[in-house]
C-alpha cells in the first residue's frame, strides 16, 4: 500500500503540482479562504487556483486576495485564478480589483455566476485595474445583477492593452447596452480581443443585426464571436425580414421566408467576417515577420565594434537570441570596388546611399499588408542597436526555484533523430543531445504539441509592435 501511495505522488504531473484545485469542497467565508492561503503558504510554486463552487463569499474572498496582494503571495505569480459560482458581490469584487490592480502576472480570471450588482464606484474601480494590468481573459458571465448599467460604465472605460477574450453571457443585457457595445468593438485603439461571447442576452434581432454590421466595417481583431440566444425571433415582422439587408434578392421577393433561413444568414455573414479578420491576422504577423528580417540588415548601419558594445547591454523587452526573425549577427557594409566615374553614371550607387525615404518606400513593399503606421514601429525597432539580442548566450535564469520553460526547447518523439528526450538548449542554438530542436525544425512546437518557446517570443515581439492583428490604413 505505501509502495502505491509513492508511485501515485510521483506520477502527479508538473502542472498538478503547480495548481491548487479546491473546486466543490464547501469552503466557506472566512475560515475557508484561510485554508486556501494555508495550502498555498504549503507550496513552493503555485501558479492557478481552481476554487469554483464553493462559499467564500465577501469574507473568503477579501482574505485570499489580501494574502495575494502580500509580499508572501507576489511571490507565487499566480497567473489563473477561477472563483466561479463562490457567492462574492462587488464588496468582494473591490478586493479582486485591489490585488488585480498593477499585476503583471495573472493572465485568467474567472468570475461567472455570482452576485455582482454593477455599483457605479466598484465598477469604474474594476475597469481601472483590469486597465492597469496584464489580463488576457475576463469571465463574467451569468451575473444577472450586472445588466445594462454595468456595460454603461464599465465598456466606456475599458482600454486594456492585454485583454484578449471577454465573456458577458447572460448578464441581463437589452438593446440599451448596444451603443456601448458598438462603440467599444470599433475602437481599434481600446478593443484588442480577439474573443468576444454575449450568448443569452435579450438584445434582440436589430442589436445583433448592428453589431454584426459594426464588426464587418469596423473590426479587424476579432476572430470569434459568439451571439446565440438573444430572442433574435422576438417581435420579428414580415416587413423586418424582407427588407433584412444581410439577405440576398432571391429572398426577397415578396414570400416571407422561413425564421431558420434567417438565422443562417446571419450566422453566415458572421462567420465569414471572422474568416476575414483570421485570414488578415496571419497575413499582417506573417508580413511583420519577414519586414523585420530584411529591415534589421538594411537599415541597421553600423561597424563591428558598434555591434560588439551593443551586446554587452540585456534589455528585458529585446527579442530574445533565439528567436529566427532577428538575426544575431549583422554584416557590416562592404564598400563597392572602386570603379571609372567616367565609364559608370551610377558608380558607388548602392541601397545604402538612397535617402532614408527611399529606403522605407522600397521595403514597404515586403508588407502590403500593414498600415504605414505598422510598419514604421518595425523600422524604428530594426535600427536601433538597443533591441539587438546579445552575442553571448544566456544561462538559463530561475525564479521561485523553476526554470523559464521559454529556454528550453523539447525534442519531436516521432523525430527520426529523436535521442531519448533530452532537451535542446536553444539560447545558443547548440543541442545538449543530437539533431538541433528548433534551429532544425524538430521541435515539438513545430507540430503545435506544446507553444514552441521562439512562438511565445514572436508573439511578444508582434504585441509589442502592434502587429498582431490587421490595421487599417487611414489615409488623410
Amino acid at each position: 500500500m505505501q509502495g502505491y501511495k509513492r508511485f501515485s505522488a510521483e506520477s502527479v504531473p508538473l502542472s498538478g503540482r503547480t495548481q491548487i484545485n479546491c473546486s466543490g469542497q464547501g469552503l466557506c467565508v472566512a475560515p475557508g479562504g484561510q485554508k486556501i492561503v494555508s495550502i498555498i503558504s504549503s507550496r513552493r510554486i503555485v501558479n492557478k487556483l481552481i476554487l469554483g463552487n464553493n462559499q467564500l463569499g465577501d469574507e473568503g474572498c477579501e482574505v485570499l486576495f489580501q494574502f495575494l496582494a502580500s509580499p508572501a503571495g507576489r511571490k507565487h505569480q499566480i497567473s489563473a485564478i477561477s472563483l466561479n459560482s463562490n457567492g462574492i458581490s462587488d464588496t468582494g469584487l473591490s478586493s479582486i480589483s485591489n490585488y488585480l490592480r498593477d499585476n503583471r502576472s495573472l493572465q485568467e480570471l474567472l468570475l461567472q455566476n455570482n452576485n455582482f450588482s454593477g455599483d457605479a464606484e466598484i465598477a469604474l474601480g474594476f475597469v481601472n485595474a483590469l486597465n492597469n494590468s496584464s489580463l488576457e481573459h475576463l469571465s463574467l458571465a451569468t451575473n444577472n445583477g450586472l445588466s445594462d448599467s454595468f456595460i454603461a460604465i464599465f465598456l466606456p472605460a475599458l482600454n486594456a492593452p492585454s485583454l484578449r477574450e471577454l465573456h458577458l453571457s447572460s448578464i441581463g443585457l437589452t438593446p440599451l447596452s448596444l451603443p456601448y457595445i458598438t462603440d467599444f468593438i470599433s475602437a481599434p485603439q481600446r478593443c484588442k480581443l480577439r474573443t468576444f461571447k454575449c450568448n443569452g442576452n435579450f438584445l434582440g434581432r436589430r442589436s445583433i443585426k448592428s453589431i454584426i454590421r459594426t464588426i464587418v466595417q469596423h473590426n479587424y481583431s476579432l476572430i470569434k464571436v459568439e451571439l446565440h440566444s438573444n430572442q433574435l425571433a422576438q417581435g420579428t415582422t414580415e416587413t423586418d425580414i424582407n427588407s433584412d439587408p444581410f439577405t440576398s434578392d432571391g429572398e426577397t421577393n415578396g414570400e416571407q421566408p422561413p425564421w431558420s433561413d434567417v438565422l443562417k444568414v446571419y450566422e453566415g455573414r458572421l462567420s465569414r467576417v471572422l474568416v476575414r479578420n483570421s485570414q488578415l491576422k496571419h497575413d499582417t504577423e506573417t508580413q511583420a515577420l519577414k519586414l523585420l528580417r530584411y529591415s534589421r540588415t538594411l537599415l541597421l548601419n553600423m561597424s563591428i565594434d558598434d555591434l560588439s558594445a551593443s551586446s554587452a547591454a540585456s534589455h528585458p523587452e529585446m527579442c530574445s537570441d533565439s528567436c529566427s526573425c532577428i538575426p544575431v549577427f549583422v554584416q557590416p557594409a562592404v564598400p563597392l570596388p572602386v570603379q571609372d566615374q567616367s565609364n559608370s553614371v551610377d558608380a558607388g550607387l548602392s541601397f545604402s546611399s538612397l535617402p532614408i525615404e527611399l529606403k522605407i518606400h522600397v521595403l514597404s513593399f515586403l508588407a502590403p499588408s500593414l498600415s504605414s503606421a505598422q510598419r514604421i514601429r518595425i523600422f524604428r525597432y530594426a535600427s536601433s542597436l538597443q533591441t539587438l539580442p546579445p552575442l553571448l548566450p544566456r544561462l538559463p535564469s530561475f525564479e521561485n526555484g523553476s526554470s523559464h520553460d521559454s529556454l528550453v526547447c523539447y525534442p519531436d518523439p516521432t523525430s527520426l533523430q529523436f535521442d531519448g528526450g533530452k532537451a535542446w538548449n536553444v539560447g545558443n542554438n547548440t543541442s545538449i543531445g543530437h539533431g538541433g530542436g528548433c534551429p532544425s525544425g524538430m521541435c515539438l512546437g513545430t507540430s503545435h504539441s506544446i507553444v514552441c518557446h521562439k512562438d511565445l517570443e514572436r508573439i511578444k515581439w508582434l504585441n509589442n509592435v502592434g502587429c498582431n492583428s490587421y490595421e487599417l490604413d487611414i489615409v488623410n
